[in-house]
């Protein structure tokens, strides 16, 4: 786990230690997993979303190995989650806590703070330390839910823009998931937020999901914009629609529905963009929703876990 602030700054101080020491011998992880949370997310929360998400992901990643299924399998990884104040007091006792609902706004400009300053600081420290080591950069999976996909899509925009760092990141390799993603589904397109991720990352690979039952991005999304301005048309969450046609017909995007029973064997989603459609999933899955958020955080799934398997390896 690692605390990052509001503005974006890492605030263990032995991050920049630890780090290039794990990118040196002895160890040789092949891999980094870089997860980011949503809105509304304690610390102590986050733990447990991470546990319970990375636990249920790398059993169906040894199922698949121990079957003899072909596939890119890491070899060795190493684990990241970051952790930033997506919600106003992490006591969640404390009274102030019901101001939450307003930081809606506030938290979605934080989150790309926090991807811009401390999740492009982590990569960069690995693509150095792994440079000065003499070693080949690792493959990167980058996977946030909600406007966790903010602070991952920050990240990359902010590397894809640094020029001096241009070199690593092109030799270096990107597999980045959005579930349920709380952005606009423009936001690829030129001028906008993450313009320069597709065009200035060339070893890039996306999967993004979109569910029709996800109410927090389908309906509360849209009406948080609403309520900002009043006379302009709502832009859809990438999470409610998936991308735009325009940056899906610019990738190649490819399209698959998930439903309950869903399997993919590894290696077989290919492609720059894939787009996986939760719906059917979420109206099946049996799980517990409320009428506020609907199945939003509706993804500790074994079907997602297949779903990662196929695209990443």
């Amino acid at each position: 786990m690692v605390p990052i602030t509001g503005q974006g700054t890492i605030s263990d101080p032995n991050v920049g230690t630890t780090v290039p020491a794990l990118a040196s011998a002895p160890f040789d992880f092949t891999d980094v997993f870089l997860f980011s949370h949503g809105w509304w997310t304690t610390a102590n929360d986050a733990m447990i979303d991470y546990a319970q998400f990375t636990v249920g992901f790398a059993q169906t990643i040894l199922k698949a190995a121990a079957s003899g299924a072909p596939g890119k399998y890491p070899k060795s990884a190493l684990d990241i989650g970051l952790h930033w104040p997506s919600i106003v007091s992490e006591d969640s006792g404390s009274i102030i806590n019901v101001l939450q609902p307003l930081s809606f706004y506030n938290r979605a400009k934080m989150a790309d703070a926090v991807g811009k300053n401390g999740g492009y600081a982590l990569v960069r420290l690995i693509l150095e330390a792994r440079q000065k080591a003499e070693a080949p950069p690792p493959m990167f999976h980058l996977i946030g839910h909600s406007f966790g996909c903010k602070v991952v899509c920050s990240a990359l925009q902010a590397l894809a823009s640094d020029s001096d760092l241009a070199p690593l990141v092109r030799a270096a390799s990107f597999n980045v998931v959005l579930l349920e993603g709380a952005f606009d589904n423009d936001s690829f397109e030129p001028k906008q937020g993450y313009a320069d991720v597709f065009p200035n990352i060339p070893n890039l690979r996306m999967l993004a999901s979109k569910s029709g039952l996800d109410i927090a991005l389908q309906t509360r999304y849209a009406q948080a914009q609403k309520a900002v301005n009043l006379f302009a048309s709502p832009v859809p969450a990438i999470g409610a629609v998936g991308p735009s046609k325009a940056t899906y017909d610019s990738q190649g995007g490819k399209w698959v529905t998930v439903d309950k029973g869903y399997t993919a064997a590894p290696g077989s989603l290919t492609g720059k963009l894939v787009v996986a459609d939760l719906t059917p999933l979420h109206q099946n899955d049996g799980v517990a929703v409320d009428n506020q958020s609907g199945h939003h955080s509706d993804i500790y799934l074994p079907e997602i876990y297949s779903l990662l398997t196929g695209f990443l390896f």
